[in-house]
């Protein structure tokens, strides 16, 4: 009987080896995007969700220029304020915070808000004047 309760105390402990407490307690590391995930068309792999929004929102404010419109060889300026454009700068990192939570890499594409309704007002008054231009040559 003796022999029996040796050999399972042995079992038992080569399958469950004692845990060893570290000295030092380590932080839970932070979630990251996987390996080709963009934001935007912005590279954010590897990168932490604050990390990806300051680098998203760095490389759209860079990236952010008037439109300019050409008809008839006529041009115009069409500014993003004219418009009201915006980019949801944080509405896209949540999309992709969520995605990469069910998953490993991201693609969340750009979105833009903006007043069309302004921006249909701007184009039409350009159209009429390149007409009346046109008309008067």
């Amino acid at each position: 009987m003796w022999r029996v309760v040796t050999l399972l105390a042995r079992r038992q402990r080569q399958r469950l080896p004692t845990l060893v407490p570290t000295l030092v307690p380590s932080a839970t590391p932070l979630p990251v995007f996987g390996a080709g995930s963009t934001i935007a068309g912005v590279e954010v792999s590897g990168l932490t969700t604050d990390e990806a929004a300051a680098l998203v929102r760095e490389e759209l404010d860079s990236a952010q220029r008037p439109l300019e419109v050409v008809v008839g060889g006529e041009q115009r300026t069409i500014e993003g304020a004219d418009v009201t454009l915006a980019i949801p700068i944080e509405a896209l990192v949540d999309e992709a915070v969520a995605a990469r939570d069910a998953g490993s890499r991201v693609r969340v594409p750009l979105q833009v808000d903006l007043d069309e309704a302004a921006l249909r007002a701007l184009l039409v008054d350009f159209a009429d004047e390149v007409a009346t231009g046109l008309r008067c040559r």
